[in-house]
């Protein structure tokens, strides 16, 4: 995976054993067929969008208040645990694209899905998980990069083109 995460390199010679992975038309002027050495050479892992909230909430227990989560609104009661309001944010998972999980007290969202066109957004208008009220945040994840050689000739591929996550890669 270019996310790092197989931590596998290889190397295909031989056409009648590639499984999955097909190259084809052009590449600058150079026709590509499934003949020859194909080589592939992550350049950028992709990561996921990651936002830690900046409450230090020592017991563990949130005052009420509101925010809001990549669009979508919560209201935190009194008295509410980390893990109560990481459950409620992760209900809602399918809504945001994001996960939460508790950190060294606080709240720790992760984007579902890697890439540069994936964020978390949040916003603390009481200031219940930061340490200001009003506070907005917005990070964002890193696409994926890998040069493809093909014949001695080299393209750069990057995800998160049109659209699509940060591991789909595409050239440009």
């Amino acid at each position: 995976l270019l996310d790092g995460s197989a931590g596998v390199t290889t190397q295909v010679s031989n056409s009648a054993k590639i499984s999955g992975f097909r190259f084809g038309g052009t590449s600058r002027t150079t026709t590509v067929t499934p003949t020859g050495l194909i080589t592939v050479q992550q350049t950028t892992a992709a990561t996921a969008a990651l936002y830690t909230t900046t409450a230090t909430l020592s017991t563990g227990v949130i005052t009420a208040g509101n925010v809001s989560l990549n669009g979508v609104s919560f209201s935190l009661a009194s008295g509410a645990t980390l893990a109560s309001v990481a459950a409620q944010f992760n209900a809602a998972s399918g809504q945001t694209g994001v996960t939460a999980a508790i950190g060294t007290n606080n709240i720790i969202f992760t984007q579902t899905q890697t890439g540069g066109n994936r964020s978390v957004n949040f916003v603390d208008q009481n200031g219940t998980l930061s340490s200001a009220a009003n506070t907005a945040a917005t990070t964002v994840g890193v696409n994926a990069a890998a040069t493809v050689t093909v014949a001695g000739q080299s393209v750069l591929f990057t995800g998160g083109q049109q659209g699509m996550d940060g591991l789909t890669l595409m050239d440009s």
